[in-house]
């Protein structure tokens, strides 16, 4: 009797916490019938708990955009009595989709006999729908710099190392993620650019100067190309921190260029 009563007052003041939370709360029992709910879960998903007694969540709440490996996971847990955390998509009584953050765990009895689940979920959908957009920006950013050939460097100078883009590593044909030495990146450059570019790079950390110059390169591959260079220069309490810039293979530009130049000197 005094552990049926024990028990009794931890369920009323977990019903009485998850009453005045703005997550949904569940509970449902060891099968995954729905016991109870709170006002957070009629108001995301627009139910009474008249409507979902004795229904299993999954059995009403889930949609087309639900992912089958979080589903499968779920009923997994739940099988075997564990609790879990998850990331899902359900829908609302009006179909409305909703990014939600769940964590479920299991209630024993003092005996340790299993008696319920509880459920708490969190809306996450401004944030996915954020991180979803920015995806989908890196992904236009990252298509447009292969259609242009325009790739993004960064120097960091307290470290000393260049930092080169996905597309950067193309133009120079060294392997995806690879992070050259600063004697490696100038390395490419043949004698002549190579005093060049160590020259603009100088001016710009010691004055801020900007550059933007037509520059001959040997690729890891030993191919010669040309590419256009832009950097400029970032200052933290009046010193130079770093160097940004992109870079652009401009190599079927000049060759069109110069079969212009000769067409006209023979005409």
């Amino acid at each position: 009797v005094t552990e049926s009563k024990e028990l009794q007052h931890q369920m009323h003041l977990l019903a009485a916490i998850a009453r005045r939370t703005n997550n949904a709360v569940i509970v449902t029992n060891a099968v995954g019938e729905i016991e109870w709910v709170n006002e957070g879960f009629t108001r995301i998903y627009g139910y009474t708990i008249e409507e979902v007694l004795g229904r299993k969540p999954g059995s009403f709440l889930r949609g087309p955009d639900s992912n089958p490996a979080s589903i499968a996971l779920m009923n997994e847990k739940l099988r075997a009595g564990e609790g879990f955390k998850a990331e899902i998509v359900n829908y609302s009584k009006q179909r409305k989709k909703y990014w939600l953050e769940v964590e479920v765990q299991p209630l024993h009895d003092f005996q340790g006999v299993l008696t319920h689940f509880m459920a708490i979920e969190l809306d996450i959908t401004a944030r996915k729908e954020s991180e979803l957009k920015l995806q989908d920006s890196q992904r236009l950013l990252q298509d447009s710099a292969a259609i242009s050939k325009v790739g993004g460097w960064e120097m960091d100078l307290v470290r000393g190392l260049p930092i080169w883009s996905e597309e950067i590593c193309k133009i120079y044909e060294v392997p995806p993620g690879h992070q050259p030495t600063l004697k490696e990146a100038t390395e490419f450059y043949p004698p002549g650019a190579r005093e060049t570019i160590s020259s603009l790079m100088t001016r710009s950390i010691e004055t801020g100067a900007p550059w933007d110059t037509e520059i001959p390169l040997i690729t890891a591959r030993g191919r010669e190309i040309w590419v256009r260079s832009i950097g400029r220069a970032e200052f933290t309490d009046g010193k130079c921190s770093r160097l940004i810039g992109a870079f652009q293979d401009i190599s079927e530009r000049r060759k069109r260029e110069e079969q212009l130049r000769r067409s006209e000197a023979r005409n």
